[in-house]
């Protein structure tokens, strides 16, 4: 596999990884990105950079939940006609990846920014951590019936 492959593809774990965590700091019951980087020993700039990692992922989480409401009372609009226009659903995908897509680059150098400054021993701490979460939440989430007939 090409190295700018590897490093693309470690970027998007590394992305959604920090984004679920973000999210749980935010309140949903979870214990938090503080989980993932207890222990890893952060100086006060790495600590800033990741402190600006969760309030990237707040920003990002908080203008998305803004058009929640509207997306869903279109959706229900589009489920209660007689026939689906599909141009319409199409386009309301289209519609929130482009907008994902368009705050992607500035996510990616935040979380490039915090990732750089770890030293080679505390990156390693946080990739074994980030495994180890994707293989818990991998498991829950075929406990719970996702991926059913999914197999390892």
């Amino acid at each position: 596999m090409k190295r700018a492959t590897k490093i693309i593809i470690v970027t998007a774990i590394a992305a959604s990884t920090l984004g679920g965590i973000a999210y749980a700091k935010s309140g949903c019951g979870m214990h938090g990105p503080q989980q993932v980087v207890r222990g890893l020993d952060l100086n006060e700039q790495q600590q800033a950079n990741f402190q600006a990692v969760i309030e990237q992922f707040r920003s990002n989480r908080k203008e998305m939940r803004a058009q929640h409401q509207q997306r869903r009372d279109e959706m229900l609009s589009l489920l209660n006609s007689d026939k689906l226009d599909q141009t319409r659903a199409l386009g309301m995908v289209e519609n929130k990846t482009d907008a994902v897509k368009a705050r992607a680059p500035e996510m990616i150098t935040t979380i490039a920014k915090f990732t750089d400054s770890l030293t080679p021993e505390q990156r390693q701490q946080l990739r074994e951590r980030i495994g180890e979460r994707m293989e818990f939440m991998h498991k829950r989430m075929r406990h719970f019936g996702a991926g059913q007939g999914y197999e390892d």
